[in-house]
C-alpha cells in the first residue's frame, strides 16, 4: 500500500476521533497486563466537556493520565504539525508517560485484535516514528510530544501539566517558572490540561488555577478555563461489599450525613464501607488523595502542616464560623511586621478560656501608617477601642534612617504599643500556639477572605493556619524539621507573637478576662468560658 492509498484509507475508516479513541488503542493497565482501552466513566465525562482550558481536580487512580495521553497521541496521529507538550513534578515521570504514548503507537498493529490491526497498520505506515529518544516523540507528519518538568520558549498546540498540586506545594519555583513559562506558550484557540490531585491547602499555583477555573464565566471564552471535579464516589470500583451490619464510628457518620444534607451526595452502604476501610489507613490524606467534595480537597491536611490538624478540628466542631464580637472584653492586635515585606494582623478577644479571632488582615510593601489605618477602621466597627497592640521583637530594629518600626508607629498614631521578646527557639513559640488553638473561635468571614498580590491569591488568615508546614533540613549531619517561610508564614507567626505574649504573661494587667488562673468553675458554668453565652456555638452552614 503506498502512502497515498495509506491516507484514503484512515480518511475513510478513522474520521471519528471518539470511535478512535474506544477502539484503536491499546494500554497497560494497573497490574502491568495489556488489554484495549475504553472510556470508563471519569475519562468519558471529561471528554464529553472538555474545553480549549482545563483544570481537572480528581481523585486518585481514575485514569485520566491514561486519557489524556492518548488523546495526545490521537491528536499528533491525526493532525499535521501538533506541537505537545507533557510536564510531569519529575523527569522520570514525565518519560514514563512518554512510554506510554509509545506503547500504545507501538501496539495500533496488535495483532491480538484483527478487527483494528490493519487499520493500526494503516495509520504507521502513514505516520512513522522519525525520534525517539525518551524525551521526544515525532511522526513523519510533523506532529511530536515533548516531555519533561518545564517548558519555555516556541508555541505548542496541546500543553498537558500533570500533578501541579504536587510541583507548587514542593517547588514553588518551579511552579511560577510553568505559570510564566509553559503556559505562555499556548496561544488562544490551542489546548491546555491540568490535572492532578491536590495538595498544599489553599495557597499555591495550583489552588489558583482551581479558583480560576471556579469563578470562571457561565458563558466560556477561548480564554476562560473550564473546572472539571471527578470526586472517588463516582468510581463504580470504590465500594466492598459487607460482611454483616454495616459498623462505622460516629464521626464518619456525620461526615457521611453531611455529604448528604449539604451537597445532596448519598452513599450506598458498600461504598461507605469502602471508605471506612480505606480512611484507616489513609487518614489524614484522605481528603487529598480521595476527595467527596472540590472543597474538602482543597481542605486537606497539607503534609508537613504545623497546625493544619488542629485547624481541621476546629472545622469539625464548628469553630470556624460567624459570630458577633463580646461587647464587653477588651479587643487586641497582635502583629509580625515587614517594611519590604508582608505584614499580617490579627484582632483577638479573649473572655474567660475560649480566644475569638474577630478579624485578619494582610498586605504587602505598605507603610506602617496603612496598617494603623486599618486599627482604626477595626475600632469604629467594634465601638471599642483596641486595649493594645503586641509587635514582634524586630519592630524595634534600626533601619537605614534610624527609626525602628515601632517609632514609625507612633508617628502615625498607633499607641498602647507592647514589644514581645524574641524567643530563641522558634518551635518553642510554635508548641505555645498549638496548645491554644483548640480554644479558639475563628469568624469564618473576617478571617477567610484572600487577597491579591500581582493576580495571584494570598492565603486567608484560616488557610495560612492549614497551609503551614516543614521542610527537612540538614546542617552538620543533622536532620532538622524547620518551618517553611513563604506567604503562609507571616499570618502563622502574628498568632505566634500572641501565643508567645501570652505564655510570657504580658497580657496580665490589661484585662481580667485573660487572667485565666482566676476563671473557676463557678465562673465557666455562668457562660464566662463562652463570650456568647452558655450553649452559643457557631452556625454550621458554609463553612469553609
Amino acid at each position: 500500500m503506498t502512502n497515498e492509498e495509506a491516507e484514503k484509507f484512515i480518511a475513510k475508516r478513522l474520521a471519528n476521533r471518539s470511535w478512535r479513541l474506544n477502539n484503536l488503542y491499546w494500554i497497560e493497565d494497573e497490574k502491568g497486563v495489556k488489554r484495549k482501552f475504553r472510556l470508563n466513566w471519569a475519562q468519558r465525562a471529561f471528554y464529553t466537556a472538555m474545553w480549549w482550558l482545563n483544570v481537572i481536580l480528581k481523585a486518585r487512580q481514575l485514569g485520566m493520565s491514561t486519557f489524556i495521553g492518548l488523546f495526545i497521541l490521537d491528536r499528533c496521529l491525526f493532525n499535521e504539525n501538533q506541537t505537545c507538550g507533557l510536564i510531569d513534578k519529575t523527569d522520570e515521570d514525565a518519560k514514563k508517560k512518554l512510554g506510554r504514548i509509545e506503547f500504545a503507537y507501538d501496539h495500533l498493529d496488535d495483532p491480538d485484535d484483527p478487527a483494528t490491526a490493519q487499520l493500526g497498520a494503516a495509520v504507521k505506515q502513514a505516520r512513522g516514528l522519525v525520534t525517539n529518544n525518551r524525551r521526544e516523540l515525532e511522526w513523519s507528519n510533523g506532529s511530536k510530544v515533548w516531555a519533561g518538568t518545564s517548558l519555555r520558549g516556541g508555541t505548542v498546540q496541546c500543553l498537558w501539566i500533570s500533578e501541579l498540586g504536587y510541583i507548587a506545594f514542593h517547588d514553588s519555583n518551579r511552579a511560577k517558572e510553568i505559570r510564566d513559562g509553559a503556559l505562555n506558550t499556548v496561544h488562544v484557540g490551542n489546548m491546555v490540561v491540568i490535572e492532578s490531585t491536590h495538595e498544599g491547602g489553599k495557597y499555591g499555583l495550583n489552588y489558583a488555577m482551581i479558583k480560576l477555573a471556579q469563578e470562571a464565566p457561565k458563558v466560556l471564552t477561548q480564554m476562560d478555563w473550564r473546572f472539571h471535579f471527578l470526586p472517588w464516589w463516582r468510581d463504580p470500583k470504590y465500594v466492598l461489599p459487607l460482611v454483616g451490619p454495616l459498623e462505622i464510628d460516629r464521626e464518619l457518620e456525620d461526615y457521611f450525613a453531611d455529604l448528604q444534607a449539604r451537597e445532596g451526595i448519598t452513599l450506598s452502604p458498600e461504598q461507605k464501607h469502602w471508605y471506612a476501610k480505606k480512611i484507616k489507613t489513609q487518614g489524614d490524606a484522605m481528603g487529598k488523595e480521595f476527595p467527596s467534595t472540590p472543597e474538602e480537597a482543597l481542605n486537606a491536611v497539607v503534609q508537613g502542616a504545623i497546625y493544619g490538624k488542629l485547624v481541621s478540628k476546629l472545622r469539625r466542631q464548628r469553630r470556624i464560623a460567624d459570630f458577633e464580637h463580646n461587647r464587653v472584653a477588651p479587643i487586641y492586635t497582635f502583629w509580625d511586621v515587614g517594611q519590604s515585606d508582608f505584614t499580617a494582623i490579627w484582632l483577638l478577644q479573649m473572655v474567660g478560656l475560649d480566644i475569638c479571632a474577630l478579624a485578619f488582615y494582610e498586605n504587602h510593601s505598605e507603610m506602617p501608617a496603612h496598617y494603623v489605618a486599618k486599627c482604626v477602621e477595626w475600632e469604629r466597627k467594634y465601638g471599642m477601642p483596641i486595649h493594645g497592640h503586641y509587635v514582634p521583637h524586630d519592630a524595634n530594629n534600626r533601619g537605614p534612617g534610624g527609626k525602628t518600626w515601632v517609632d514609625y508607629a507612633k508617628e502615625a498614631g498607633l499607641t498602647n504599643i507592647h514589644v514581645v521578646p524574641r524567643t530563641p527557639d522558634v518551635w518553642v513559640g510554635i508548641n505555645y500556639l498549638r496548645a491554644l488553638l483548640p480554644r479558639f473561635f475563628l469568624h469564618l468571614t473576617n478571617c477567610t477572605q484572600e487577597w491579591k498580590r500581582d493576580e495571584m491569591p494570598m492565603p486567608s488568615g484560616v488557610a495560612a493556619l492549614e497551609s503551614y508546614h516543614t521542610h527537612t533540613e540538614v546542617t552538620e549531619g543533622t536532620i532538622k524539621e524547620m518551618p517553611v517561610h513563604d506567604a503562609c508564614s507571616h499570618p502563622c507567626d502574628a498568632l505566634r507573637t500572641f501565643a508567645e505574649a501570652h505564655a510570657r504573661g504580658m497580657l496580665e494587667g490589661t484585662s481580667t478576662t485573660a487572667k485565666e488562673e482566676r476563671v473557676n468553675k463557678r465562673e465557666t458554668k455562668t457562660g464566662l468560658r463562652n463570650p456568647y453565652g452558655a450553649g452559643w456555638r457557631p452556625r454550621a452552614k458554609v463553612i469553609r
